[in-house]
């Protein structure tokens, strides 16, 4: 029997709520200081310092990578996701198959006395036919990544061949750079794709992650059946994290399962808000009796993973007061004006482009009658 071929694609859309939370109003005692969470650059550790109000400008400039409040604060854009990794394996056979077309298409280690009878080639031979394809590059996210194309052959053993060999510090390219190819006559393909969830938030144990997503099978009909169907595809999702002196954390998982419609969902899936969670897709051929159908075919899954604070609460923006006092030598008078910043985006659009922060410049709201604090 020749060999044939199918082609996996997997397409991968990952997305983080993209809520910008803003850290809480000052702690500091002096109401002419805020609390900053101060970061030189994106891999220093950051740390809670008081800044002069008046300093902020001069300060944001030596440090861009800082955020208005306390690093404690939890801000759904420091945490990013993307694929990883994958893998593939295939174990051969230890025996070849043969259908009896003549004797309505029975299996069996050999022909006998079927006059029409078409067997497999030798068992293991077709091993070398499956592999898969990707493209990958450091991970920086400051930068845009450098990807490059790299094939890897299945492994003869239980092992999976896989894409990176370090979990977090690479990043797989995304749309229809990862394929998988089957050139096997048997079903018994099992791979993998990782989808990874940086976090970069401080103390990061004080808050969890829901995790919700699907994976979405693309039809693809052989003669008779489509792929999931004739090769009782079962997917599986498993969560690991790394705890942040490096041990392997809790470890959630959906469970083996099939498609339902075309579809396997996952849902409020809680993580530990860790500095790396690995979310894991399976698929496993589990068709242990028929052969592939011989044609050409290309089967499309696209997986869909959505992260968000097990408190919902802490979507909700939290505003930073300030107070900016002037004396109108004219009239006499007090003129407080109040800015209220939702983002640290806003913030540091008026810090650079406007004279707002000046030497009376309070945190907090403005008084009720205005007059310097």
């Amino acid at each position: 029997m020749s060999f044939l071929k199918t082609i996996i694609l997997i397409l991968l859309s990952i997305n983080t709520l993209s809520s910008g939370l803003f850290a809480a109003t000052s702690t500091c005692s002096d109401i002419q200081t805020v609390m900053v969470c101060s970061q030189k650059r994106q891999d220093s550790i950051p740390t809670n310092v008081c800044v002069k109000n008046v300093t902020l400008n001069g300060y944001f400039h030596a440090n861009p990578y800082s955020t208005i409040g306390s690093c404690s604060q939890f801000d759904i854009k420091k945490i990013k996701t993307y694929a990883c990794n994958a893998g593939l394996r295939f174990i051969p056979r230890s025996s070849n198959v043969c259908i009896k077309k003549d004797q309505n298409n029975i299996f069996a280690s050999s022909c006998g006395d079927s006059t029409n009878c078409v067997c497999s080639n030798d068992a293991g031979t077709e091993i070398n036919t499956n592999y898969f394809n990707y493209s990958k590059a450091n991970y920086d996210e400051t930068v845009t990544p450098n990807f490059i194309q790299y094939t890897s052959d299945a492994s003869m053993t239980k092992e999976y061949a896989v894409a990176s060999g370090n979990t977090g510090s690479e990043i797989l390219q995304d749309g229809s750079a990862l394929k998988f190819h089957f050139g096997s006559e048997f079903y018994g393909a099992e791979y993998f794709v990782d989808i990874c969830i940086k976090n970069s938030n401080a103390e990061t144990a004080e808050n969890s992650l829901k995790l919700n997503g699907r994976i979405l099978f693309g039809n693809a009909i052989f003669k008779t059946t489509n792929y999931i169907v004739s090769s009782a595809l079962s997917t599986n999702v498993e969560t690991i994290c790394a705890t942040g002196t490096g041990q392997v954390g809790p470890v959630s998982q959906l469970g083996p399962g099939s498609f339902i419609s075309g579809e396997r969902r996952f849902s409020e899936i809680t993580i530990p808000s860790a500095p790396l969670c690995v979310v894991r897709h399976y698929f496993k051929e589990t068709n242990t009796k028929d052969l592939r159908e011989n044609n050409y075919k290309k089967v499309t899954f696209q997986t869909f993973t959505d992260v968000t604070p097990s408190d919902s609460s802490q979507l909700n923006p939290r505003p930073t007061i300030f107070c900016n006092i002037t004396y109108d030598g004219k009239n006499k008078a007090y003129i407080c004006e109040q800015r209220t910043f939702n983002n640290n985006e806003s913030f540091l659009e008026t810090l650079f482009n406007q004279h707002y922060f000046g030497p009376n410049t309070y945190t907090g709201q403005c008084p009720a009658i205005c007059k310097p604090f």
